[in-house]
């Protein structure tokens, strides 16, 4: 970030303006309250302009073949990459968080790019079965303009999550990052479109509070601690640490949560599937299965017969209808 910089409009077509009512916020520092930067405070006029905008750009980027998406996908990594010293320092100033985390991290968020690239580019059609003389298809298309709200603690790399796959379906959004720490996702957008991705496929609005949680409890058995950790409304993540390795997948079979790491924690992959049960989101991120989330079928059958067919003939013949 520009240290001159310290205003940030919502970025739509590829570039800054203030919010409607001309109201902006303070983004502090945690570590001593000093202010970062002032960000335009998006309002409902805003978000109606910002979703007509993205309509307007998704004829333009859901038209463009896989090939050609996952091309500009890779080219938005190599942006991202030369990027990332200035948004460690950004992402460290608006969360607190350590040096080494956030570098190590944000590291990562080129992968999510190439990853989802490579799957727009590669993701098959299906031709399931079908009775008699037909041809029968299926194709992903995008959903549309999607909405992505994302929180504080993760600011960049959750996006990324999010942003990426709708990208690689076809899709343009509608960001709103947290009021806390929303000035690397509009970063992103510079960097989206310093990679060639068209104007419109991305905006930027804002606010949201989240906050973590850990307790510490004591066991004496196996079943009771399965049963300690599946007492919640909750079930995103969960390790289990142990030499035996029996009991390692007995477990891990038994809590009731959506990533399980053994020995070890919160190690992700753009290719492995993330997501929590119960009240812990819905849907997926990482993997095809996100790729999928962002899409809807659309299936199409082929009569590949040249003879006559009356469904109303009532000569006996049979009539496969389903």
């Amino acid at each position: 970030m520009n240290p001159a910089q310290r205003f940030f409009g919502m970025y739509v077509d590829g570039g800054y303006r203030p919010a409607q009512s001309g109201n902006a916020f303070a983004v502090e520092n945690p570590k001593d309250c000093s202010v970062v930067a002032e960000v335009a405070e998006g309002g409902a006029a805003d978000i109606d302009a910002a979703v007509a905008a993205a309509r307007n750009a998704l004829p333009g980027w859901s038209s463009l073949s896989g090939a050609q998406r996952g091309d500009l996908m890779h080219r938005a990594a190599d942006a991202l990459a030369l990027r990332l010293p200035e948004l460690v320092d950004v992402e460290i100033d608006q969360t607190g968080r350590p040096r080494c985390e956030m570098a190590a991290q944000l590291a990562r968020l080129p992968e999510w790019f190439r990853y989802f690239g490579a799957v727009a580019r590669t993701h098959e059609d299906t031709v399931p079965p079908f009775g008699g003389n037909f041809l029968n298809y299926t194709r992903r298309v995008p959903l549309g303009v999607v909405g992505h709200i994302t929180p504080w603690n993760h600011p960049l790399l959750i996006l990324t999550k999010k942003v990426a796959p709708s990208m690689a379906a076809g899709n343009t959004m509608v960001v709103k990052p947290s009021e806390l720490a929303p000035i690397t996702a509009l970063l992103l957008g510079e960097v989206l479109k310093e990679a060639g991705i068209p104007d419109g496929t991305m905006r930027i609005a804002q606010e949201e509070i989240f906050g973590p949680l850990v307790c510490v409890m004591a066991f004496d058995t196996e079943e009771e601690a399965v049963a300690l950790a599946n007492g919640t409304v909750y079930g995103l993540a969960a390790s289990v640490w142990t030499r035996d390795l029996a009991r390692a997948h007995r477990v891990a079979g038994a809590l009731e949560c959506g990533v399980t790491w053994i020995n070890d924690h919160h190690r992700i992959d753009p290719a492995s599937p993330w997501g929590g049960f119960r009240m812990s989101g819905i849907g997926r991120e990482n993997g095809l299965v996100a790729y999928e989330d962002y899409t809807q079928i659309r299936n199409v059958i082929v009569n590949l017969s040249d003879a006559p067919f009356d469904w109303y003939a009532g000569d006996g013949a049979p009539a496969r209808y389903s």
